[in-house]
């Protein structure tokens, strides 16, 4: 994933900030890539072709969509929005979605 994303030049998706892939190693089964700060979307192991996308029955993803409700707070809908961009941008479902891979900038306490 990481490689398409550098193919297609995607720095920023909907505002967030997007590892860039440096150099991989098969054997040691690793990937470098830069760090960035927030907002960032990151992780993209679990990104899937819409065709891979298992048909979820709706009582899943609604279970799905309160824990989002429950992980981002008011932010849900914007961490979704993310993903739905993610998806325009790459052609790829992300299916792991949470604060550690979607993340916002930090308001002041």
């Amino acid at each position: 994933m990481y490689r398409v994303l550098k193919a297609q030049g995607t720095q920023l998706i909907a505002g967030h900030n997007v590892p860039q892939f440096i150099r991989s190693d098969a054997e040691s089964r690793t990937i470098e890539m830069n760090i960035v700060g927030r907002p960032f979307i990151l992780d993209f192991a679990g990104a899937k072709r819409p065709e891979q996308v298992p048909d979820f029955e709706e009582h899943v993803l609604e279970e799905h969509y309160e824990h989002l409700r429950e992980l981002f707070g008011d932010r849900w809908s914007d961490a979704l929005h993310v993903a739905e961009m993610f998806g325009r941008e790459t052609g790829f479902v992300l299916l792991d979605i949470h604060p550690g891979n979607i993340a916002f900038v930090a308001t002041p306490e």
